[in-house]
């Protein structure tokens, strides 16, 4: 096979995209309309409702207003979370994106419409680049036909990587748009030795998103090395070539520099650089490997194994079998094929190509054209099958089939049905094709394949089977969440100071299937509220707002989510400036208010988006106890003093002094007071007997709990409750490792507790029914996995924290210590339920501290308001005010650190200090002074030097080059 650049292939382009687009439209009329069938908008309730969608309005809107004043662009927006860089989070979803454009043609109140729309056209422009790719492509100097193509193109678009993330994740449909077109201006530099469409098309990569830039990047570098490597080393020497494709690679660099640099910076900033590497894996579970064989042609789930999707349509699978039987004339794809099915066996190796992160294997976007290629190759073919290739393929297919028998039993998954009815179906008209010499043999393969990838999404979507629509939002769900997210409580709130808002942890759900989702994340950026938040949800977050919430142990913080609601911790709440918090009677946890908030409105009984009529209220709690933006503290903390204070300390002891970086920058300031902090005495016990006997409650003692009954809960006790008054009580476990049971063990458990049962039943326990169950549990839910679920109970307040599961590849951390804030009472409660989600051998510290909040502390919070710097002006990328103190110190702030922020004093820059190990400072002299803190996007001034230097060299060559060729004309 190979690739041609002849003047035909145009004339033919237009016959396959008549064909492509037909069949495009059936296909996505059949997917999207299950969505639309059911009352769904193609508006998912997590990723595309909480990032996708918001940004993209947000960016329509910074857009019109760069047209409006070019010259004054923000650079620093205060409605990302506590702040962020306006590049660093547009630059990763929207600017390189030519897609987020086209919803400038669309009216804010059609901004939900223009993003659906601009769902379909992306997804179609990736067919368009395949049709494109393989209008090029031969098979013994013969191009393919329009079935061929037409076929691969099903097979590339129509899969359950793209059926999930085109609507979840749309920024990954991208990757298959550029992808193809790489691979050929790869080949054409190879060819014609020119590579200036090579040089634009990198480009484009570069700056469409640095992270699928990385991805796609080794996945052009592999092909190059091999396509290379077994056809052109003898015709191309290697040292011209490597010089040819370093010019293509550097001039993109530098065209894209003004959006790479600023990128290649937040991403070294940012909490992704403190990710474990392949979660810890060395090889993946059990359950994994088992099941990865159904994975090729499961196309009707959602079901990522470690982000492992494939779900070809199962013609697919004989176009694998096909290239593998012809590996001598198709070597590319042979290689191609085994080294990525060995890739798929590596935590390592989808780590490395995950940017040295989680093992997602998301690069698997690269073997959909290696499948739909085969598939091509197979439909040309067709006719040509001899019998020895049939009987293999029918040897391979039983072969397969058995395996996914066999899984079938161990996983029940009903969605492998329709897949093994087109696997044999497709078989049986690859016969029928060969045996009578059927003359549209090729046409109807390509009716199979469209009748393969519909019903495949059809039952993707549908409610009655892998129901993925039920995530989405109902029609107008997004409307009424933007336009009335709080029910009319943000009419009367404060217009002149700068605040910032939250919600109650685990409280405030949209209702619907978004309930369940983890960390709340269906209202993790509120942006469209009009009113700063503490939360939010991006692929890029500050590096040193992640860094602290896990020093000060905050339950809640991911990669993603730094701080999420701050736990409802009331020291942390006021520091991030946190005026109002808005919750839901009806919903979990809607006593764990902060210290200092009282109600001050709320709605009457409200229907949700779903349309359920819920039987509760909306409540706005007030405070008069928020931080301000910058204030000043004339008392310092030392980083050895900080680090050797436990989590709740350390929250304490940033109302008393300023935590400074360093050592040296603390020097000739007074040291803050220790904060008070107060260390529980209890007893743990479980409510299970430790003498089988007695129904008194065992005592536990030391830090192992070996849990081995599902119904074993275990709670605490305060012998002296009465002592501690008006507290927020912290449940701190530091050292927590969890070791699920084994196989054996698990079963063994599961005997005792049924024996137990069998004490009062007469029907004696099947244990052999129950080891064959068990064991079929352990490997296909997960049981050998570290994930587990932690529960503390006070009351009516209910914390948990969850272990991730490894498989779990945007949030997983290994958890080794958190802190719960069971929440503020005027009382301490003399019980504490704890609960264990799993069987299994825990360990862990387990201290209860009692944070003060009385008397004290509220003097600390007017002492630091008191001090806050005077005549404050809030604006886009500056923050102005007046600093007037008898003595000298420290103003800190809540405005996240970066080395963007440059501060004046006087007018006279100074040194920008880290203070509170995350946030803007700088010290200042006792006195009046004028305090000005301004903010530029950190290496976008290299950048854009760069890229602008790099485009005047190109156009003045270009310019030259035309000279002469004009030149060279008239002498003629």
């Amino acid at each position: 096979m190979s690739i041609s650049f002849d003047k035909q292939t145009k004339s033919r382009i237009k016959k396959i995209l008549f064909y492509y687009t037909l069949f495009f439209i059936c296909t996505v009329i059949a997917y999207y309309g299950v969505f639309f069938i059911t009352g769904h908008t193609l508006i998912r309730s997590t990723d595309a409702a909480t990032q996708h969608l918001p940004l993209l309005q947000s960016f329509r809107s910074s857009v019109l207003d760069f047209f409006k004043h070019p010259l004054s662009a923000d650079q620093w927006s205060w409605k990302f979370g506590l702040g962020a860089d306006v590049l660093s989070i547009y630059a990763y979803y929207n600017i390189g994106d030519i897609f987020s454009y086209l919803i400038l043609l669309f009216p804010a109140a059609k901004v939900a419409v223009g993003y659906q729309v601009i769902l379909g056209i992306r997804l179609y422009c990736a067919g368009l680049a395949f049709c494109y790719f393989a209008a090029h492509l031969t098979w013994k100097k013969r191009p393919f036909g329009v079935a061929s193509i037409t076929a691969g193109s099903l097979v590339y678009l129509f899969n359950s990587y793209l059926e999930y993330a085109s609507l979840a994740q749309p920024m990954f449909t991208t990757a298959f748009i550029l992808f193809p077109l790489l691979v050929l201006e790869i080949e054409r530099t190879l060819q014609t030795r020119t590579y200036r469409r090579l040089t634009f098309v990198f480009t484009w990569m570069l700056i469409n998103n640095f992270y699928f830039a990385y991805m796609l990047g080794i996945g052009a570098i592999v092909f190059l090395v091999l396509r290379y490597w077994l056809y052109y080393r003898k015709q191309r020497p290697l040292l011209a070539t490597i010089w040819q494709f370093a010019k293509a690679t550097l001039i993109s660099l530098l065209l894209s520099a003004v959006v790479l640099l600023p990128e290649i910076y937040d991403v070294l900033h940012s909490t992704r650089s403190e990710s474990s590497f392949a979660n810890g894996l060395k090889v993946y579970p059990l359950y994994y490997y088992l099941l990865l064989p159904s994975k090729l042609i499961e196309g009707t789930t959602n079901n990522q194994l470690y982000w492992t999707s494939l779900g070809f349509a199962a013609i697919a699978f004989f176009g694998f079998a096909y290239v593998l039987l012809n590996y001598k004339q198709l070597k590319l794809l042979t290689i191609s094929i085994v080294g990525s099915l060995v890739a798929l066996l590596f935590p390592a190796v989808a780590a490395v190509l995950n940017g040295m992160m989680s093992p997602s294997n998301r690069w698997t976007f690269v073997l959909y054209l290696i499948g739909a290629v085969a598939t091509m190759l197979l439909v040309h073919n067709v006719r040509a099958l001899d019998s020895q290739t049939l009987r293999r393929l029918t040897l391979i297919t039983s072969g397969y089939t058995v395996v996914l028998v066999v899984l079938f039993f161990i996983q029940n998954a009903d969605e492998l049905f329709v897949p093994i009815i087109f696997l044999w179906g497709t078989l049986f008209i690859l016969y029928w094709v060969n045996f009578h010499q059927v003359v549209h043999g090729r046409r109807l393969l390509v009716g199979t394949v469209l009748a393969n990838v519909i019903l495949n999404c059809v039952y993707f979507a549908a409610p009655f089977n892998n129901n993925f629509a039920a995530s989405f939002l109902p029609i107008g769900g997004y409307e009424a969440l933007t336009t009335d997210f709080y029910k009319g409580l943000m009419t009367d709130l404060d217009q002149k100071s700068f605040y910032r808002s939250s919600t109650i942890s685990d409280n405030y759900l949209l209702g619907g299937p978004s309930s369940s989702t983890p960390q709340n994340l269906a209202i993790a950026n509120p942006i469209y509220t009009g009113i700063n938040s503490i939360n939010s949800f991006y692929s890029l977050q500050n590096k040193y707002i992640g860094q602290l919430m896990q020093e000060l142990q905050n339950r809640q913080t991911l990669g993603n989510i730094p701080v999420g609601q701050a736990d409802d911790r009331t020291i942390l709440t006021n520091l991030l400036g946190t005026k109002y918090i808005f919750g839901k009677t009806n919903n979990p946890n809607s006593n764990k208010i902060p210290y200092g908030f009282s109600a001050t409105a709320q709605t009457p009984l409200y229907t949700d988006l779903y349309g359920n009529q819920l039987p509760g209220q909306v409540v706005r709690y007030d405070s008069a106890n928020n931080f301000p933006l910058v204030y000043w503290q004339g008392k310092v903390v030392t980083p050895k003093t900080y680090h050797q204070l436990n989590a709740t300390a350390k929250e304490a002891q940033l109302t008393t002094g300023v935590v400074m970086p360093s050592a040296k920058s603390a020097q000739g300031l007074p040291r803050a007071k220790k904060a008070p902090v107060a260390d529980v005495p209890y007893s743990l016990y479980t409510t299970i007997p430790t003498d089988p006997q007695s129904d008194d409650p065992g005592n536990i003692t030391g830090q192992a709990i070996v849990k081995q009954n599902t119904d074993e809960q275990y709670y605490i006790t305060i012998p002296d409750y009465k002592k501690y008054k008006n507290m927020e009580v912290h449940l701190e476990l530091t050292d927590i490792k969890f070791e699920p049971l084994t196989r054996s063990e698990t079963i063994q458990a599961n005997n005792d507790y049924h024996a137990q049962e069998n004490l009062t039943n007469t029907i004696p326990f099947n244990t052999l029914n129950d080891e064959i169950k068990g064991t079929r549990n352990y490997i296909t839910k997960m049981k050998s996995d570290h994930n587990f679920t932690l529960t503390a109970t006070a009351k009516k307040n209910t914390v948990a924290v969850r272990q991730l599961p490894t498989s779990d590849t945007s949030f997983y951390y290994p958890l080794t210590k958190t802190t719960l804030n069971l929440g503020y009472f005027t009382t301490m409660p003399n019980k504490i339920m704890l609960n264990l989600s799993r069987i299994g051998r825990y360990n862990f510290k387990l201290k209860v501290y009692a944070e003060p909040l009385g008397k004290t502390y509220q003097k600390h919070v007017q002492t630091i308001q008191k001090n806050q710097l005077s005549h404050l002006k809030v604006g886009r990328d500056t923050v102005t005010g007046i600093s007037n103190h008898s003595q000298a110190g420290v103003l800190t702030s809540s405005i996240p650190y970066s080395d963007g922020w440059t501060t004046y004093i006087d007018g006279h820059k100074v040194p920008t200090l880290r203070t509170n190990r995350a946030f803007v400072g700088v010290k200042v002299p006792q006195g009046k002074h004028k305090v000005r803190f301004v903010y530029h996007t950190p290496w976008l001034k290299l950048g854009t030097w760069i890229s602008l230097g790099t485009t005047l060299v190109l156009l003045s060559w270009g310019l030259i080059r035309w000279g002469f060729w004009i030149f060279r004309r008239r002498n003629a």
